[in-house]
């Protein structure tokens, strides 16, 4: 009694073909993996940053699993970055999984805008990109310390390139390009922010920087 059927409903199943790009079948795979993880019917962020730390382990991937997780939609989650309680539905999952390894250019992007609108007030301001970039910086510096190679002597180096200090400042010029590509399509990063529309259009205007974030974006998700 109470166990959770391995299918979808119907109605469930009709829904999730219209709002992803998976086949039926791939839907109902996906819904058994999802509750033989999360018998519950849902995932937490303690969890989530759980299984995220085990494709990371070099780094403290916590922050930016948190802001993932946020960017996949989870209910009742803190504002601000902070400890949320939220969690995430099959629906959310599925529909955050399908934009971000089959959905168009647009849908990437607007996940990874969630993504950088950790506050969720629909609006991105230099200061939510400064936290991703930071986040990442956390996650994958040490990684990219250890295997860093020089391009000139085709060998591992430490010290001379991929210092913390090396890495803070190249994510601190991230933060400025991507900042000063967002606010050429009538928003602000340092004003009253850049919404999910403009975002798109910006990134989408500059095909370098389009590039680049999506392949943040497969990096991540």
């Amino acid at each position: 009694m109470g166990k959770r059927q391995s299918r979808l409903r119907p109605e469930e199943l009709e829904e999730l073909i219209k709002a992803t790009h998976f086949s039926p079948k791939e839907l109902n795979r996906w819904y058994r993996g999802f509750l033989r993880d999360c018998p519950t019917g849902t995932l937490t962020e303690q969890e989530f940053c759980r299984i995220y730390a085990q494709f990371f382990p070099f780094g403290d991937p916590e922050p930016l699993a948190s802001l993932v997780f946020r960017g996949f939609g989870a209910r009742g989650s803190g504002e601000g970055g902070g400890g949320g309680g939220g969690v995430v539905g099959f629906p959310q999952f599925i529909t955050a999984l399908s934009a971000a390894t089959r959905g168009s250019t647009e849908e990437r992007l607007a996940l990874l805008f969630r993504l950088y609108d950790s506050d969720g007030d629909g609006s991105v301001e230099r200061e939510d990109v400064e936290r991703a970039m930071e986040a990442m910086h956390k996650m994958v510096g040490p990684l990219l310390i250890q295997e860093m190679t020089d391009e000139d002597e085709g060998k591992v180096t430490r010290g001379e390139r991929g210092t913390p200090d090396e890495l803070s400042v190249a994510a601190s010029t991230r933060v400025k390009e991507i900042c000063k590509v967002l606010n050429q399509n009538g928003g602000s990063t340092d004003g009253d922010g850049v919404n999910q529309e403009q975002f798109v259009e910006a990134v989408k205007s500059d095909p370098d920087m389009s590039l680049a974030l999506q392949h943040q974006q497969q990096l991540l998700i």
